[in-house]
């Protein structure tokens, strides 16, 4: 099985291709390299594992790289995650985050390969704030009559979010591990599920 990694040299990607490549999976890692510290991971995983199958690209090349390598596989974590970058340029935000994506993932549709992606709590808006949320032991949980059961039956007025294929849908608060530093300076292990999803004939349920 070959698979597809973009943003394979930021914290989730590093540490994705990092364990697919310690697995001896056949790895294609795809990075822009313009996020601080991206060069520094990269480096890690050069000197780590020879064998890495890297190629800077920018988000627009990612489609017909998707073509060339035909993976089985595609994870999705390039992105442009600053707000002050999306407040100075925010077409150029647009067109990685939201065009970037919907290209790689007709692409990948394509080929019939399932796209895994990492995305923001931000998504969301502010209704999170409002809903009744407990913490459990490994993940978070609605509180109260809400408790274990699927969002898209409590809340069929949410809007649906468009998506040209199937493929799940899973989002990650507080990650923290090898490869990155905390905010404080100090490196931190901490991994806390927040909300899982699926994306079904083009919506979010």
């Amino acid at each position: 099985m070959k698979y597809f990694i973009t943003g394979a040299a930021g914290f989730v990607g590093t540490n994705l291709t990092q364990r697919l490549l310690e697995l001896g999976a056949d790895v294609i890692a795809v990075d822009s390299l313009s996020r601080s510290g991206s060069e520094r991971n990269l480096e890690y995983l050069r000197n780590n594992f020879p064998a890495l199958q890297f190629r800077r690209r920018e988000i627009e090349d990612l489609p017909s790289l998707i073509y060339l390598e035909k993976p089985n596989i595609v994870f999705h974590f390039a992105a442009q995650v600053a707000v002050t970058s999306s407040l100075e340029n925010p077409l150029r935000d647009f067109r990685i985050n939201a065009e970037g994506t919907f290209n790689v993932a007709r692409a990948a549709s394509d080929l019939g390969a399932p796209v895994i992606y990492a995305s923001t709590n931000k998504v969301y808006g502010d209704n999170v704030n409002f809903l009744p949320i407990t913490e459990e032991a490994t993940r978070y949980d609605f509180a109260g009559s809400l408790q274990a059961r699927e969002s898209r039956k409590l809340f069929p007025w949410m809007p649906r979010i468009t998506a040209p294929t199937e493929f799940p849908s899973w989002s990650a608060n507080f990650m923290f591990g090898s490869l990155e530093e905390s905010r404080i300076g100090v490196p931190a292990c901490m991994v806390r599920t927040s909300t899982a999803s699926w994306i079904k004939d083009g919506y979010l349920i």
